[in-house]
């Protein structure tokens, strides 16, 4: 709960659903647990920007993409994106489908 507590959803509720999705698929016992939160929730937040956006989002979509295996809809649906988008960012940044 306090992992949830002190992020800042940007993303507002929309967001927060689809970490929650994450973490009950991700969840290896009945008890979701902060490691099976998305990667993002789990980050030290500051107020600086982080100085390597690019290497970030390659990052989510990659673990999205393992989470989901390799189902680019299921993916989509976990970083609370479009599939049009996850195909357009993931061109973008030369990534791979697994």
């Amino acid at each position: 709960m306090g992992v949830l507590l002190t992020y800042p959803w940007p993303g507002n509720v929309r967001e927060l659903r689809n970490a929650l999705e994450f973490a009950v698929i991700c969840a290896r016992g009945s008890i979701v647990q902060p490691e099976d939160l998305p990667p993002e929730l789990l980050q030290v937040r500051s107020a600086a920007p982080s100085a390597e956006p690019e290497r970030d989002e390659r990052e989510r979509i990659r673990t999205a993409l393992e989470r989901a295996t390799g189902n680019r809809t299921r993916a989509a649906e976990l970083l609370g994106i479009s599939r049009a988008t996850l195909y357009r960012r993931m061109r973008e940044l030369g990534i791979e489908a697994p």
